[in-house]
């Protein structure tokens, strides 16, 4: 297991605090007492199927662990985070991390943060993140590249003004050294719900009366969803933090478009409120189509399970509760770091 040398890393660190942990390598697995541990590529799909069984996260948000640690599921990070349940005790470890101290960076532009926290200016930043820079250099001009997807290029071009970009690559880049306070900063302004209808302001709770519905999985219903309506409805910020892997979540979130809202509560026979037993779904209905929302992703060949505006996602994640306010940050981290 190549990530043995860290993890005897972090239980050396737990040594030092008085814990003795026995701690053996099983092939891909790692024991610790009589609970196996081993990686899932998608810790949130993941179900214990007794307490002697649990993940072994590379790395974790606070979100995930507590996520977890409401379901049972032992875990173990490599930073040293544990969680361990058995039918006589709960023993959760919690690895403290020291903030750096130094400055934030301050960084030369102009941009205010209604200039990129706007349904263009996301639309756009989530298409430049979404491709791959040998992508984008594809395009000999910016209204190319605004044209191909569907873009407001009068929009692009104010952004790219303000931050002094000469072109799409040297703008992505430019993006990617923002600052994260920044970014969280931009994404609490109040002016940016001006003109963005934010999740959790406009869902509404519903439940099914088919079991027949019940009984199928997120994903199924999101396929059966993308068959029947297309881009009029697509995952809220809630199940793509699920499908990302960052929580853990039983409820059904949902962006529809006003005018299919009825015809999804009758296909699914949808009633108001919430009943013990049953999914919970939430959905959402902004003033005009997801599309004119800019809710829908612009890359051509968007899946049903990776359609929505991941930008928005994280800016809806804003207006959550706590935990999901930390996810959006990881959200935001991997989506800039993965390009």
């Amino acid at each position: 297991m190549k990530d043995f040398v860290t993890i005897q890393k972090a239980i050396k660190s737990l040594e030092k605090l008085g814990l003795h942990l026995e701690v053996h390598k099983d092939g891909q697995a790692l024991l610790l007492g009589k609970v196996r541990f081993q990686a899932q590529p998608n810790p949130a799909n993941f179900a214990a199927a007794s307490k002697n069984e649990g993940l072994l996260l590379t790395k974790s948000s606070k979100a995930l662990r507590q996520s977890l640690q409401k379901k049972g599921i032992n875990y173990f990070d490599l930073s040293g985070n544990i969680f361990l349940n058995s039918e006589e005790h709960q023993i959760l470890i919690e690895q403290a991390k020291r903030k750096p101290l130094s400055k934030v960076a301050k960084t030369q532009t102009s941009l205010s943060p209604t200039n990129l926290i706007s349904p263009n200016g996301l639309a756009f930043v989530d298409m430049l993140f979404r491709l791959k820079n040998v992508e984008l250099e594809k395009f000999q001009s910016t209204l190319q590249f605004c044209k191909h997807y569907g873009l407001y290029q009068p929009k692009v071009s104010q952004i790219m003004k303000k931050m002094g970009a000469k072109n799409l690559l040297d703008f992505k880049l430019k993006l990617k050294t923002l600052p994260f306070e920044w970014w969280l900063f931009a994404f609490e302004f109040p002016a940016t719900k001006r003109k963005m209808t934010h999740f959790f302001g406009a869902a509404q709770s519903y439940y099914s009366l088919d079991d027949s519905k019940n009984a199928l999985s997120t994903k199924e219903l999101l396929s059966n969803l993308d068959t029947l309506f297309l881009n009029d409805v697509t995952a809220g910020p809630i199940e793509v933090a699920k499908q990302l892997g960052e929580i853990i979540d039983e409820d059904f979130s949902l962006w529809v478009s006003p005018a299919i809202l009825n015809k999804i509560k009758k296909e699914f026979k949808l009633v108001p409120g919430s009943k013990e037993g049953r999914r919970k779904w939430l959905l959402a209905a902004p003033p005009f189509p997801l599309s004119k929302e800019e809710l829908i992703t612009h890359e051509l060949k968007a899946k049903a399970t990776a359609k929505t505006n991941k930008m928005r996602v994280i800016w809806d994640l804003s207006f959550g509760d706590s935990r999901l306010r930390e996810v959006r940050t990881n959200i935001l981290r991997r989506f800039i770091d993965e390009v």
